[in-house]
């Protein structure tokens, strides 16, 4: 293992996981205005976490739920590892918006999929020394460098283990919002999205048609305040009439989270987002 690091190899080494902060991107990120943030805070704390419902799957006896990935040229990213191996599961990215973190994207998402499948989240940049004070990505181009490098390192880890076809990509405010510039050329391999409290005033026809063009199929929105709602809504109708599939849920009052109430509504829409792709069974 110190051997395939020390060459650049792609490698990767257990990691323990870490608690989820309350209120996750508290800076302000890209993926639109906070709305009445104390009110926001409160509703989103009334929420029941959808974690506390629903119990993960007990990582393999000879495998850690999540390992550090040596990505050449980037921070190590986090991946969330599938709990059955038996045959080759398929794979998620999670980008983390701006003051999050790629191991509180990786716990998530590995929840939600019930470990389903490989969960790959890039690390971005660290706004300092403190780890809590979470990371962010330099702008689209970067974040498009290192998914992709990301990906490769993940291909080149897991080989056979990793199911071949299109991804996933699901990102959070300035994850989604980046997420969705950088995309647009790459639905070949991210032809499903869930794009959270971001992204969704990137969308107009001409634009959906060019995701659609390079294999793109569909696009969750999933919104916590007013503003995402809205522009999500217009969005999607631009999808649809460039003959992609398209859907917004909205959790009134939850606010710019990924949790809570939030979670619950991408929860309930997943099976919509993994229709008709047989390896997430």
């Amino acid at each position: 293992m110190v051997l395939c690091c020390a060459l650049g190899v792609a490698c990767a080494r257990g990691v323990e996981p870490s608690e989820r902060p309350e209120g996750a991107g508290a800076r302000g990120e890209s993926g639109g205005p906070m709305e009445d943030s104390s009110a926001s805070s409160s509703a989103a704390a009334a929420e029941p976490d959808p974690r506390e419902e629903r119990r993960d799957p007990a990582p393999h006896a000879d495998r850690p739920a999540f390992v550090e990935l040596e990505v050449p040229g980037f921070l190590p990213a986090v991946v969330a590892l599938p709990a059955d191996w038996s045959r080759p599961r398929p794979a998620l990215v999670a980008a983390h918006g701006a003051g999050d973190g790629a191991r509180w994207q990786c716990e998530m998402w590995r929840h939600l999929l019930a470990a389903r499948g490989f969960v790959l989240c890039p690390a971005g940049v660290p706004f300092g020394k403190d780890p809590e004070a979470g990371a962010f990505f330099r702008n689209h181009h970067e974040l498009e460098r290192e998914v992709l490098a990301a990906l490769e390192a993940l291909r080149e880890a897991y080989g056979d283990a990793l199911a071949p076809g299109p991804l996933v990509y699901t990102g959070y405010s300035q994850g989604a919002t980046m997420g969705a510039l950088m995309l647009v050329n790459h639905g070949d391999v991210f032809d499903r999205l869930v794009l959270v409290e971001g992204g969704y005033g990137e969308w107009n026809v001409s634009i959906a048609k060019r995701y659609g063009a390079s294999g793109g199929q569909r696009v969750l929105f999933a919104c916590g305040i007013r503003t995402c709602d809205t522009k999500a809504r217009r969005s999607a109708d631009a999808l649809r009439r460039a003959g992609l599939d398209a859907r917004v849920e909205y959790a009134e009052g939850a606010g710019h989270t990924y949790g809570g109430a939030v979670a619950e509504k991408v929860l309930m829409a997943l099976d919509w987002v993994l229709e008709d792709d047989p390896r997430w069974r």
